[in-house]
């Protein structure tokens, strides 16, 4: 997949967040949520970025499932601001404005 697809642009920022951090995986660009252990990839299907791919475990079995980048990023992009907000004191709200903004500008996506 191109570096630099719209999908992989998401990716690479949610790993800059709060709780996620990037996966080290040959040919490949990855997240990790530090929280929950999921593993966000680009789909191969989608890489304008409609739909990312949630790698998890579930008992014993590794599984995988599509799912929209607009909840998915919004609810990170949240869980951030709230974290700001906890560090840093202010308002929820102007932090997600704020990294709500960044993410647009940065992957050239705007949710």
């Amino acid at each position: 997949m191109d570096d630099n697809t719209v999908a992989e642009k998401i990716v690479n920022f949610l790993a800059g967040l709060h709780g996620l951090d990037l996966l080290s995986a040959p040919a490949s660009t990855a997240a990790i949520d530090l929280c929950t252990g999921m593993v966000i990839r680009p789909s191969l299907n989608y890489p304008d970025g409609l739909m990312l791919v949630l790698e998890y475990v579930s008992g014993s079995k590794h599984e995988c499932t599509e799912v929209g980048t607009h909840k998915l990023v919004n609810s990170y992009l949240l869980r951030h601001a709230r974290a700001e907000y906890a560090m840093n004191g202010g308002n929820v709200k102007d932090y997600f404005e704020h990294i709500h903004t960044r993410f647009s500008r940065e992957t050239g996506n705007e949710l």
